[in-house]
């Protein structure tokens, strides 16, 4: 019984390093001076205000579904800002996102994580890593894994 709260003990904590982990890293690389952060609430409406024909606009279905989309880029990152998103990478165990793609190619590490149940996505973050450059995509919504995956090309 002993062995079991102990067991249950450090899952808690690791689960709860993890998310501080990433909140901590999210917070700092915002504040960052080398940052540009981009906060679009209501996608549909802000990206429907800037076309002359809303009707017009291609996917206006999929960014209906979404409430926010955040953008942290960092240009000329920190060899400790990057080491500390490969972190987060490498983790894979992120408070409550569960790993869709994770692939590394020439030294660049791109991840993508969703947070939801079996059918809704509320959450997809998407991290592009680096030797000098972070980019960082965090998605809220009520959207699935097809609308996802239509998400991920729009990143390209």
């Amino acid at each position: 019984m002993k062995h079991l709260f102990i067991s249950t003990l450090v899952l808690l904590t690791s689960t709860v390093a993890s998310a501080k982990s990433l909140d901590n890293l999210l917070s700092r690389l915002e504040k960052a001076e080398n940052a540009q952060v981009v906060v679009v609430d209501n996608p549909a409406g802000t990206i429907a205000q800037q076309l002359d024909d809303p009707g017009d606009m291609d996917d206006a279905d999929l960014l209906k579904k979404l409430s926010v989309i955040k953008v942290i880029t960092i240009e000329k990152a920190t060899a400790l800002q990057v080491q500390e998103a490969n972190n987060i990478i490498e983790n894979e165990d992120i408070d409550g996102f569960e790993p869709m793609i994770t692939t590394t190619d020439d030294g660049e590490n791109v991840a993508v994580y969703t947070a939801g149940d079996d059918t809704t996505i509320k959450k997809m973050l998407v991290m592009d890593v680096s030797s000098k450059e972070i980019s960082i995509v965090l998605i809220e919504g009520d959207f699935n894994r097809d609308d996802a995956g239509r998400l991920i090309q729009f990143e390209k």
